[in-house]
């Protein structure tokens, strides 16, 4: 039995969360040769705390700051894991070399975006003292696409890209037969209102889409509000008067259900990893406009479907390309995705491999 300690801030509905509660939810159906254990660093209960244990997942609650620290060291010596699987971006060298010090052997960080929100001379720094322990103290660095190497400084020795993977539908035939997009283009922003997400930059282009379809058009919001960021979107509506055309719809469960019942994705982020909601939406068919970040160019490398923009562009660009997209054939999309590396049978392969566990 692999015993596998993972660290995580919060078990809320993200990208992480998501994609390792299918994974440990796939490895407890196999019943695998896996025990894993999850250390929430940040202390507090999240949406997802009840569907880890139902997989399998042990969860300990730590504490933030140093004294959180020490709680993971006493977790370490209390669990004796075989491995330590840390998942808290460049923090992650932190935490690993708590597990040096109880004696782990296997260290593993895992970066599953690009960057931080922040970008000042504070963060730079610690940025760079971070990279250093996490380097120093990992046997292996992972990632969820090329494009994350650069943000680890991880040596090509220790790096290792292992994309992330969603479930994918058997009855690619049976995909949901929206309506004419001339008539009605249904366009979805899938996640939480967050600055990272540009939701704003999502209501100016919805203006120039308006314009250009006669207002035969709507846009929903679908995801939790991030206080500040969530008020600046809904007044931007105001603003340009799209009460109308844009409507803001709470978080989902069922997030395939509304992809598949979509035109278009539209992602505006300035930050992502492998944007999961990319391939879920690739997953049943629906196009995607989305930034030109590198994970997303990395997608558009195996799978048809995605239009990347340049935040740089205008919106006119950004409106135009969710035209193009939306006129796309789904059962081509989803066909090629289902041949790609982003398959949940695929990511976990991979995933048991790194921990060690043999099928």
């Amino acid at each position: 039995m692999t015993r596998v300690l993972l660290t995580l801030g919060r078990l809320n509905r993200g990208g992480a969360e998501m994609r390792l509660l299918r994974l440990f939810q796939a490895a407890h159906a196999r019943k695998e040769s896996l025990s894993p254990v999850v250390f929430v660093v940040s202390g507090k209960k999240g949406t997802l705390d009840d569907a880890y244990v139902a997989a399998g997942v042990r969860l300990i609650y730590g504490r933030p700051g140093l004294a959180g620290l020490a709680c993971l060291y006493r977790t370490c010596r209390l669990v004796r894991p075989d491995i330590v699987h840390a998942n808290v971006l460049l923090a992650s060298g932190l935490h690993l070399l708590v597990a040096w010090i109880a004696g782990v052997r296997v260290r593993i960080a895992h970066i599953r975006n690009t960057g931080y929100d922040r970008d000042d001379l504070f963060i730079r720094i610690r940025n760079r003292v971070f990279r250093s322990i996490l380097n120093l103290f990992s046997t292996a660095v992972v990632g969820v696409c090329d494009g994350a190497k650069e943000f680890s400084g991880a040596s090509l020795a220790r790096w290792k890209t292992i994309y992330n993977g969603v479930e994918v539908s058997d009855a690619i035939e049976a995909l949901p037969k929206l309506g004419d997009p001339k008539e009605l283009l249904e366009i979805v922003f899938l996640g939480r209102l967050h600055p990272q997400k540009n939701p704003v930059r999502a209501v100016k282009i919805m203006s120039i889409v308006r314009a250009m379809t006669g207002a035969r058009c709507r846009l929903r919001f679908v995801g939790r509000s991030d206080g500040a960021s969530g008020d600046a979107t809904k007044f931007s509506v105001n603003e340009a008067g799209l009460e109308n055309v844009i409507e803001f719809c709470d978080e989902t469960d069922q997030p395939l259900a509304v992809l598949a019942s979509s035109h278009v994705l539209l992602l505006t982020s300035v930050r992502e990893g492998l944007p999961g909601v990319v391939l879920e939406a690739l997953s049943c068919g629906t196009p995607v406009v989305a930034s030109a970040l590198p994970g997303v160019a990395e997608v558009s490398m195996f799978c048809e479907g995605v239009i990347a923009v340049d935040l740089a562009e205008p919106d006119e660009k950004w409106a135009e390309a969710i035209v193009l997209a939306s006129e796309m054939d789904r059962g081509r999309i989803a066909k090629s995705f289902r041949v790609g590396p982003f398959t949940l049978d695929a990511h976990y392969r991979e995933m048991m491999s790194l921990w060690g566990v043999r099928p």
